[in-house]
C-alpha cells in the first residue's frame, strides 16, 4: 500500500506542478505574510497574434461618370457618390515583441472583406458608367493592410489597446475588370479588447475593431475612383507571448 501511495502522490504533484497556470510562493514559518504571494502574467518578448471577427460596414466610392446629354448628342463627365454597405468579415496577423514589459510593438497584416454589398446612388448606373462595372450588381469589397502597430496590456486587469496603422491596397478584380490592385492608400485599425489566459503562455482575447481606409484608382477612362471604408465588430484573437 506504502507503494502505491508513493506513486499516487508522485503523479498528483506532476500534474499539479504542470497545470498550474501561476507560480506560486509560500513563504517559511515566521516571515512576514502567512499569505500565498502570486506572481501575475506579463506581456514580454517575442508576441504571435491571430485572429478573426464580423461586423457591419459601409463605404463610399466617388467616380467620375460619363453621362449622356439631354439631346443625346454627346456625354458630359460628372463626380458621384455610391454608397456600398454590407457585413463584413475580418482577418488579422501580428508579429512582434515587447519593449517594455506589457507594452508591445509589432507589425500587423489584416484585412476586411464585404461581400455581396448592397449598392445605392443618387444617379442611376448604366453600361455608359465610367465607374466600377460590378455595381450594376451586389459587388464584393476586399481591402489589406500591412503596417506597424502598438499594443498595451493593462495588467492585472488584462484590458488591452491595439492602434495601427499602415498602407493598403483594394481588391479590384470584382470592380474595374483590368486591374487586380488599387494604388496604395492607407488604412487604421483601432481596437480595444480583454485577454484571458488559457495558458503559461497562450492568451484567449476578446475585442472590438474599427477600421478606417482610403484607397484611390484609375479607371480605363483615366477617370479616378476614390474609395473609403469604414468597418465596425467584434473580434476574437489567440496571442502567444
Amino acid at each position: 500500500m506504502s507503494a502505491h501511495f508513493m506513486v499516487l502522490c508522485s503523479l498528483l504533484l506532476i500534474v499539479m506542478t504542470t497545470s498550474s497556470a501561476r507560480a506560486q510562493y509560500m513563504p517559511y514559518p515566521g516571515e512576514a505574510g502567512l499569505e500565498t504571494v502570486e506572481t501575475e502574467h506579463t506581456h514580454d518578448e517575442f508576441m504571435l497574434r491571430f485572429g478573426l471577427g464580423m461586423g457591419f460596414g459601409v463605404a463610399s466610392v466617388d467616380s467620375e461618370l460619363r453621362l449622356a446629354s439631354a439631346d443625346g448628342a454627346g456625354s458630359t463627365r460628372e463626380t458621384v457618390t455610391t454608397e456600398l454597405s454590407g457585413l463584413t468579415f475580418l482577418f488579422h496577423l501580428d508579429v512582434g515583441w515587447a519593449v517594455l514589459p506589457n507594452f508591445v510593438v509589432h507589425g500587423r497584416f489584416s484585412e476586411l472583406q464585404m461581400p455581396s454589398a448592397a449598392v445605392s446612388s443618387d444617379e442611376p448606373v448604366t453600361s455608359t458608367d465610367v465607374r466600377m462595372p460590378s455595381l450594376r450588381r451586389a459587388p464584393t469589397i476586399s481591402i489589406a493592410m500591412l503596417g506597424p502597430a502598438l499594443t498595451y496590456y493593462m495588467m492585472p486587469f488584462h484590458g488591452w489597446v491595439t492602434l495601427a496603422i499602415g498602407a493598403a491596397v483594394e481588391r479590384e478584380g470584382e470592380f474595374e475588370g483590368d486591374d487586380e490592385l488599387s494604388d496604395v492608400g492607407f488604412a487604421l485599425n483601432l481596437e480595444l479588447g480583454k485577454g484571458f489566459w488559457v495558458g503559461e503562455q497562450w492568451t484567449f482575447e476578446v475585442g472590438v475593431r474599427l477600421w478606417w481606409s482610403r484607397t484611390t484608382s484609375d479607371d480605363r477612362q483615366d477617370a479616378e475612383n476614390v474609395l473609403q471604408a469604414l468597418g465596425f465588430g467584434p473580434t476574437l484573437a489567440f496571442t502567444y507571448q
